[in-house]
């Protein structure tokens, strides 16, 4: 295993959000991870979360289940369910202190599409481990489309055509919505997405 992210992989494609209430924890886990090349957002409450993830791009979230905020405690679950909205690929890992025996945490979080759950007190070199694993398998996904050999070149039409469809089934049929996110006019997505 290495402990560096891929050579087309750079540090700004593959910003992680560290959600946490707890300042220590951020400033260890930021620190860590920057160790390793990776630039890192914070933020302590839902809000701060949901501004990061509407504005930034974001490869991967760390996430704490339960936030202490002034107005009472909040579930790292809406930050989850907003990151699925807006990046439903980039992976979650979910952190938390909540012993097992008060919450059954790794369930929730699971059922909630975390795709990963992490007990505290946790080594910062467990959680590195984690986020550059995650990356790889991210980055390697991006490419998996591009063809490797000869035979497996498809004409253009036909990959846009897919990729066309594949993302209006992920936005729920919306066409609208498609053609905003892909940057191309509406009939255009329409008209790919045709039965072929």
């Amino acid at each position: 295993m290495t402990d560096t992210l891929p050579a087309h992989t750079s540090a700004q494609s593959s910003t992680v959000l560290i959600v946490d209430d707890e300042p220590i924890i951020l400033e260890s886990l930021k620190n860590a991870l920057n160790g390793h090349g990776l630039y890192c957002e914070t933020a302590v409450s839902v809000e701060e979360a949901t501004l990061k993830l509407q504005c930034g791009t974001i490869a991967l979230v760390l996430l704490d289940w339960r936030l202490k905020e002034p107005k009472g405690e909040r579930s790292g679950a809406e930050v989850l369910s907003l990151c699925r909205q807006l990046h439903p690929l980039v992976p979650v890992i979910v952190i938390t202190g909540v012993p097992p025996q008060q919450l059954d945490v790794r369930t929730d979080a699971i059922m909630a599409e975390a795709d990963g759950v992490l007990f505290k007190p946790i080594s910062s070199t467990v959680v590195v481990v984690h986020v550059l694993r995650w990356l790889r398998r991210v980055s390697n996904t991006r490419t998996a489309f591009l063809p490797q050999r000869e035979a497996e070149i498809v004409p253009l039409e036909e990959l846009k055509r897919m990729y066309v469809q594949h993302v209006v089934k992920l936005l729920d049929n919306n066409i609208s919505m498609a053609a905003n996110r892909l940057q191309i006019h509406r009939q255009t997505v329409a008209t790919l997405n045709e039965p072929h």
